[in-house]
C-alpha cells in the first residue's frame, strides 16, 4: 500500500499540472488569432505591392524582356539549323550541274593579251596553251557556271566562260618586226635630233604627254652634249598588253660627247609601249 501510495502521489505530482492549466488555453488561442490575422495583413500588403507593380508595368516588362530573350533564343536557334541544312554542299552542288550544248564557233574577249586553255574545267587544271585575244574557238559546251569545254586550233580544253565572247573584239593586228623598226627608227631620229636640233620626228613617232616629254628631254640633253652615236643597238621582246597596245624592250650603248670634249658610252635598256591604234606611235617609255 505505501508503495501504491508513493505511486498515486508521484503520478498526481507530474500530471496534475497539466490538467489544472487548461484555462490558459483561452489566451494561447487568442494569441494563435493574432498570428493569423498579422500573416493575413502581410499577404494583403504583399498582394497590394503586387498589384501596384503590376499597374507600374515592372513586373509585365521583366516577364516580357524574358519572354523576348527567350522567343530570341529559340529563333536563332531554328535559324541556324535551317540556315546550314539549306546549304548545299560542294559535292552536291556539282553533282546537280548538267552540261549545257552549245556547239557554236566564238571568240575570247574580256582579257587584255590571251586566256589559258586547261585540261580539266576547273583552275587546277593543267596549261595546254594560252589563247591569244579575239582567236577563234569553238565552244562545244558549258560544263559548268565557270568552265566551258572548246577547241581551239584542233585541241580540245577547257576556258573559263567570262573570257568567251560571241562578237569577235576588234583587235589591232601588227608584226613583230614592225614593232621593232619603229623603236630602232625613233631612236636614229632622237640621236638625229641632238645632233642637229630638228625636232620634227616627236609628233612622228610619239603621241601624247610621251611627245611633250620627248621634247623635253631632247633640249636639256642638247644645252650638255655636242653629239651622239649609236654604237649597238638591240630591239626585242616585243610583247602584246591589250588590244591596242604592244611593248618592246630596247637594249643601246651611245657615244657621248659632251660640251667639255669628254666622251663616253652609256649603256641603256628602256621599254617601249606602242598604240597599234595610232600609227604604232610611242605612249610610253621608260627603264627596264
Amino acid at each position: 500500500m505505501n508503495n501504491n501510495n508513493n505511486y498515486n502521489n508521484e503520478y498526481n505530482n507530474e500530471y496534475t499540472q497539466p490538467y489544472q492549466t487548461v484555462t490558459p488555453q483561452k489566451s494561447s488561442n487568442n494569441t494563435g488569432l493574432i498570428v493569423a490575422v498579422s500573416i493575413m495583413g502581410s499577404i494583403l500588403g504583399i498582394g497590394i505591392i503586387i498589384v501596384i507593380l503590376m499597374l507600374t508595368g515592372v513586373i509585365s516588362n521583366n516577364n516580357t524582356n524574358q519572354n523576348n530573350y527567350l522567343a530570341s533564343s529559340e529563333n536563332t536557334s531554328v535559324q541556324g539549323t535551317t540556315q546550314m541544312e539549306s546549304q548545299p554542299s560542294a559535292g552536291n552542288a556539282t553533282e546537280t550541274v548538267k552540261p549545257v550544248p552549245v556547239n557554236n564557233t566564238m571568240f575570247i574577249g574580256n582579257c587584255n593579251t590571251s586566256v589559258t586553255l586547261r585540261n580539266a574545267p576547273n583552275v587546277n587544271g593543267a596549261e595546254i596553251r594560252q589563247v591569244p585575244l579575239a582567236d577563234e574557238i569553238y565552244v562545244i559546251e558549258y560544263v559548268n557556271s565557270e568552265f566551258a569545254h572548246v577547241t581551239h586550233r584542233g585541241t580540245d580544253g577547257y576556258i573559263v566562260r567570262k573570257y568567251i565572247v560571241e562578237v569577235q573584239p576588234q583587235i589591232w593586228k601588227y608584226s613583230d618586226s614592225d614593232a621593232i623598226n619603229q623603236v630602232a627608227n625613233s631612236l636614229r631620229a632622237f640621236v638625229n635630233g641632238i645632233n642637229t636640233g630638228d625636232t620634227s620626228y616627236i609628233p612622228v613617232y610619239f603621241a601624247g604627254s610621251e611627245a611633250d616629254q620627248e621634247y623635253k628631254t631632247n633640249n636639256s640633253i642638247r644645252n650638255t652634249v655636242e653629239s651622239e652615236e649609236i654604237v649597238s643597238l638591240n630591239c626585242h621582246s616585243v610583247q602584246r598588253i591589250s588590244a591596242s597596245q604592244v611593248t618592246v624592250i630596247r637594249d643601246s650603248v651611245i657615244r657621248v660627247v659632251y660640251k667639255d670634249g669628254t666622251t663616253k658610252d652609256v649603256s641603256e635598256r628602256y621599254k617601249y609601249t606602242l598604240d597599234l591604234s595610232n600609227g604604232m606611235r610611242i605612249i610610253d617609255l621608260n627603264k627596264a
